[in-house]
């Protein structure tokens, strides 16, 4: 699709933004393995969270996850749990995608599981009638989703379990999230250090209303980051959130934007508080560095990065993707012992025609989108990928004239 801006100035346009998928995921979990009803209010309709109800609703013995890794990682523990023998699989960059931290613990705990292809790599089949609970000592370097599918069956395996999180912790807030979700359904949690104890135990029924998502939120900053004046209004977020992406405002901040809360929404407008260089430490929220990256291109300003390792992990290798894309806007993103440095490219000119790959990642897109502001107009390749997770995000695009 070719995406361009029709100037104008905003005022207090409301944005719906989907709901989160993180936590709706999570939820999702709890409510299949608690005995007592859960209803979920506003759940998310991204594609990632519909993929994971509709594997935990059908009675299938083939769990097919598409490119959901989330869901892949999170239904593997659960169907851990089950006494028949699943097989699950996904789509060839799943395949590629880490799992073997998961998987050892599962099996470590009694799951019998076994591979097609590649050792613990997709496809494989599980059997969870041996599964106990335990002591398990997990990396969560990588992604902590292994722990976090952990904890979400905790309270459920024989015996509780013990989980220490070894070596360095990448993105702790979703591990964080994981344990308000439990804490939230009743579930008695012990902290000591990167010990933690869950005793066996049920989950209890209530009701959960699930807030709108801070990562969606990211594309919106970088919106008012780019214009020259105007305001945004997003609904449904919470200041004090269970998610760890919340840490956009302070970011964006530095890059001239600022949050106010106004009723049920927060207001993003123009400030004159705009770093010259940015630098930042994406540790604990690796999903918004390339929304910033991208918003530091189209301000014109350098930075210094870190914490970004699990970005070649992700739906796609993000930084061979972004240092692809990056050049046909003179900038370059360069590496020197795990430090990404984001510089402007004399050596090249701004591409005429800027069309914009998203190598099946919805990122990508989203990422991107908001340069057309600075820079005319772009063409998006595969634009449907942003139903990974934001399915409406080119119509609620079009409420502020970019389209």
């Amino acid at each position: 699709m070719n995406l361009s801006y029709t100037e104008r100035i905003l005022d207090d346009e409301l944005i719906e933004l989907p709901a989160s998928k993180s936590i709706s995921n999570r939820a999702l979990i709890v409510q299949a393995l608690c005995h007592e009803k859960i209803e979920l209010l506003n759940l998310s309709e991204a594609e990632d969270t519909q993929i994971l109800q509709s594997s935990l609703n059908n009675k299938s013995l083939h769990k097919h996850l598409g490119l959901a890794g989330t869901a892949t990682r999170f239904i593997s523990a659960f169907l851990a749990l089950q006494k028949s023998n699943y097989l699950v699989d996904a789509a060839s960059r799943m395949r590629e995608r880490p799992m073997r931290e998961l998987l050892e613990a599962l099996e470590t705990l009694g799951a019998e599981i076994s591979y097609q292809d590649k050792a613990y790599h997709l496809p494989f089949t599980i059997n969870g009638s041996k599964i106990q609970g335990g002591k398990l000592k997990i990396s969560a370097k990588n992604s902590s989703q292994f722990a976090s599918a952990l904890l979400l069956i905790a309270p459920k395996l024989k015996g509780g379990l013990e989980l220490e999180l070894s070596e360095e912790i990448n993105s702790a807030p979703y591990i964080k999230m994981s344990l308000e979700m439990l804490r939230y359904f009743g579930v008695k949690v012990e902290e000591s250090g990167n010990f933690i104890r869950i005793e066996e135990q049920n989950y209890q029924g209530r009701s959960l209303e699930i807030e709108s998502d801070w990562s969606a939120a990211a594309y919106f900053y970088s919106i008012v980051a780019l214009l020259d004046e105007g305001s945004l209004l997003l609904k449904g977020l919470h200041k004090f959130s269970w998610q760890g992406d919340n840490q956009v405002s302070d970011i964006y901040y530095r890059l001239g934007v600022k949050t106010d809360i106004v009723g049920d929404c927060i207001r993003l407008s123009k400030s004159e508080n705009r770093s010259s260089y940015l630098e930042y430490d994406f540790k604990d929220c690796p999903d918004l560095a390339q929304t910033v990256i991208c918003s530091c291109v189209g301000l014109g300003i350098e930075g210094k990065f870190s914490g970004l390792h699990t970005l070649s992990l992700k739906e796609s290798d993000r930084i061979k993707a972004l240092q692809n894309e990056l050049k046909q806007f003179a900038f370059r993103l360069r590496e020197e012992d795990a430090i990404y440095f984001l510089e402007r490219d004399h050596d090249i000119a701004i591409s005429s025609k800027k069309i914009i790959k998203t190598y099946q990642d919805h990122r990508m897109a989203m990422s991107f989108a908001p340069l057309a502001i600075i820079y005319g107009e772009i063409e998006i390749e595969n634009p449907e990928v942003v139903n990974k997770s934001f399915p409406s995000f080119w119509r609620e695009l079009e409420k502020i004239s970019l389209k």
